[in-house]
């Protein structure tokens, strides 16, 4: 991705990228075995403690990168 953002940087063009590590979906959310684990698994290697990212946090932050806030 930084060699990207550098190549095009030349011609005034952003670069960006979203790339989330864990993602609790929709299926894994309603069953309780399932997100036990994914919890211990966040926790023990995630670098949100405590937080876990759904599927519109990714698509906010995404959002916000393609904004002219950025």
């Amino acid at each position: 991705m930084k060699s990207l953002a550098v190549e095009l940087g030349l011609h005034r063009i952003r670069a960006n990228c979203v790339s989330p590590f864990g993602i609790l979906t929709g299926i894994a959310a309603r069953d309780e075995k399932a997100k036990l684990m994914f919890d211990g698994v966040m926790s023990a290697v995630g670098n949100l403690k405590g937080m876990i990212l759904t599927a519109k946090d990714v698509a906010k932050a995404a959002l916000y990168l393609a904004s002219e806030e950025c």
